[in-house]
């Protein structure tokens, strides 16, 4: 969730948006965005390994750039179908290695971000 970016897209498009990160920090960074921008959603810290919710609670569950930094990735997608609805829809992003985002974006800037 990191900043809320995503999600704020989601809730400007209408969407009951609920986001979960591990970190308080990150969860605090996106609920001053969507209040700097007027927008509403619920926020909670989580594990997607363990998530807090009810079997078939999601029309969507959205990931991008997540799962493959879980120490369990089988448990968290297991976690994703257990929160989906029947004939619910998950949108995942994994970075490959090998690509300039991973090699650059992740493994040198973001070490270089001061930490929050």
């Amino acid at each position: 969730m990191r900043l809320g970016t995503d999600g704020a897209q989601f809730a400007l498009a209408g969407a009951n948006y609920i986001g979960v990160d591990l970190t308080e920090a990150s969860v605090e960074l996106a609920r001053k965005k969507f209040d700097l921008s007027g927008l509403q959603g619920e926020f909670r810290v989580a594990d997607a390994e363990k998530l807090d919710f009810a079997d078939d609670s999601f029309d969507l569950v959205y990931s991008h750039g997540v799962l493959h930094h879980t120490p369990d990735t089988k448990q968290a997608v297991r976690e994703i179908h257990r929160v989906l609805k029947p004939g619910g829809r998950a949108i995942v992003m994994l970075y490959h290695r090998g690509s300039y985002n991973y090699r650059i974006g992740i493994r040198v800037l973001r070490r270089a971000e001061p930490a929050c």
